[in-house]
């Protein structure tokens, strides 16, 4: 069966888009418009892959091409709005491979067309080559309905569940921390397995949250950490530099430093601070730029010691100031500190690293009260509230937010209840926090895209128009700028 695939749909701009993106791919496409020209095509050349609108007669198309035992085995991708999606098992029982949502992001298709076009229809394993990042495939299979588990060769898994990720593993990583890494780090081949998933899963997570959530941090980590190597690059501390730019290096990202020793790499470094990819790359990127880092080229072999002892000084007084942050006062005769005090103060240190790095250096952060200790207890809150949004107990995490928010009310409180509310089925309960948090400022217009996608989702399209429109103002080169413009290219004005 050859690789070509056929695209039918009445919309020429739609077969437009489509078809560049699928020969972006390296795919070999054929456009048509109608059904008995989209039998002809079929019949004198037939495809490894259609790709047909249900507007267009897709489904007709579908029931014809399964008829015949000549067509039967062409693996076929149903386009449907929204509104028809409730009858998606229609077209699987008629032999569809997936019945995909529209609008639907063109690079998402083009994964799904190479991952489908040459196999036989009814597969329940696929296994391929990625052209792209794993995201785009990943998104494209939660624009369907099917049910199953994605492999790659890097160890990390994503689970899928009608409509939605729900479960993710890179080991020793699982849940969302687990679903940024295998998306942004995987690379090479996959396996594709079709089955039922069992229910109550971990993760809830749809196109829309993918997009406006996690597709940003897999950016930051592919350019980002790109540009020195994958998450299995080793880097080394330059201890001239490190001595000479200390008073430029933040304090809480320090224990950080200490952990580079030109063994490990970097994912492992990550890993045992307990810290997200995204979190530590930023710290990675800034220890980079300043010197204090540097690739290790030649082995893994630990570096000569310096000529001087100025690093191992440093070290020192880290473990003494970050390992006391508000201790009782010792006896005079409290005995020098032992190596099993010193060990418990470095692990107390990696502790404040791994909530310090969360708080100062993920985007964005809290304006600070006036009030000290009001201060104090809004910031626990959001560490609380955030912790329960990672670990998918969106109940708890919705009032922790709620409880922030009364002491300093925040866009990003207001955003991640929102969020919370969301994740929970509640829509229309999401929409009150999610336009306060655009009324305060929420950062790069992360709160009109989810706004824009509950609109659309409820079947608003002229507010979800308005809001897609204003994140395109206001990030015009955002990170899901492209994404919107594809969007609202479908929905009435």
């Amino acid at each position: 069966m050859s690789d070509d695939v056929l695209l039918l749909d009445d919309d020429l701009s739609a077969l437009g888009v489509m078809s560049q993106a699928l020969l972006s791919e390296g795919l070999a496409v054929a456009r048509t418009q109608g059904l008995d020209r989209a039998l002809a095509e079929i019949t004198a050349h037939p495809p490894g892959l259609v790709v047909a609108d249900l507007d267009a007669d897709g489904l007709a198309l579908l029931a014809q091409l399964r008829r015949d035992p000549a067509t039967a085995e062409i693996p076929f991708l149903l386009l449907a709005k929204t509104s028809w999606i409730g009858r998606r098992a229609e077209a699987l029982s008629l032999g569809a491979q997936d019945t995909l949502e529209t609008p639907l992001f063109a690079r998402d298709l083009s994964a799904l067309a190479r991952a489908w076009a040459g196999r036989k229809a009814g597969a329940a394993r696929i296994e391929g080559v990625l052209s792209r990042t794993a995201g785009f495939l990943v998104r494209g299979l939660v624009s369907g309905g099917r049910s199953g588990e994605i492999a790659f060769d890097s160890g990390a898994r994503v689970t899928f569940a009608m409509g939605r990720v729900v479960d993710a593993a890179a080991p020793p990583l699982t849940g969302e921390r687990a679903l940024v890494r295998a998306l942004a780090t995987s690379r090479g081949g996959f396996r594709l397995d079709l089955h039922a998933v069992p229910p109550s899963r971990p993760l809830a997570l749809d196109r829309w949250e993918l997009t406006a959530r996690i597709f940003p941090h897999l950016r930051r980590v592919a350019d980002r950490l790109g540009r020195h190597g994958a998450l299995e690059a080793v880097l080394a501390v330059d201890p001239r530099a490190l001595s000479q730019r200390s008073g430029e290096v933040p304090i809480a990202v320090l224990p950080m430093v200490r952990l580079f020793d030109g063994r490990r790499p970097v994912r492992e470094v990550f890993d045992a601070l307990g810290i997200d990819d995204v979190v530590g790359v930023q710290a990675v990127e800034k220890l980079l730029s300043l010197g204090v880092l540097a690739p290790e080229t030649a082995t893994r072999a630990p570096s000569a010691p310096p000529a001087d002892d100025a690093a191992p000084k440093l070290f020192e007084a880290l473990d003494a100031g970050l390992a006391r942050p508000a201790p009782a006062p010792a006896p005079i005769d409290s005995p020098e500190p032992t190596a099993r005090t010193r060990s418990r103060r470095i692990v107390l240190g990696l502790a404040i690293l791994a909530l310090a790095i969360a708080a100062v250096v993920f985007s964005p952060r809290p304006s600070p009260l006036t009030a000290e200790a009001a201060a104090r207890q809004g910031k626990a809150l959001m560490i609380e509230g955030y912790s329960a949004y990672r670990a998918g107990e969106f109940d708890r995490a919705a009032r922790a937010f709620v409880a922030s928010a009364r002491i300093d009310d925040t866009a990003l409180a207001e955003l991640y209840l929102g969020l919370s509310r969301y994740q929970m089925g509640r829509a229309s309960e999401a929409v009150e926090p999610l336009e306060k948090a655009r009324s305060l400022g929420s950062a790069g217009g992360r709160a009109d895209v989810m706004l824009g996608a509950i609109y659309q989702q409820t079947g608003r399209p002229g507010l979800a128009r308005a809001r897609y429109e204003e994140y395109l103002r206001i990030a015009p080169n955002g990170d899901h700028a492209a994404g919107v413009r594809a969007v609202l290219s479908s929905l009435p004005k």
